[in-house]
């Protein structure tokens, strides 16, 4: 599942890359809603995020940060959806 697939949400959806894009990922999370608010499509969408393949080293959690540049400035907010690790995810 990809951001682009739930609607609504937006504010949360851009929380959510910023942890991402300054490596600030907490060791967990709660993704708490009523039924149908899309508290489980958003924590899907956000785990295949996190293990999607193609998004630049910078997003990497475990590598050094490198210096910032226009180029890295202009990264995806979503998975690819096609690399091995989103089509495991789905």
């Amino acid at each position: 599942m990809q951001f682009q697939s739930i609607t609504g949400q937006k504010e949360t959806k851009e929380q959510l890359v910023q942890m991402i894009r300054h490596n600030r990922l907490s060791h967990a999370l709660l993704f708490l809603g009523k039924e149908g608010s899309g508290a489980l499509q958003l924590a899907l969408a956000f785990a295949q995020y996190i293990v999607c393949k193609p998004q630049p080293a910078e997003v990497d959690l475990f590598a050094a940060p490198e210096p910032k540049t226009q180029d890295t400035q202009l990264k995806t907010t979503d998975s690819c959806g096609i690399c091995p690790a989103c089509k495991k995810s789905k």
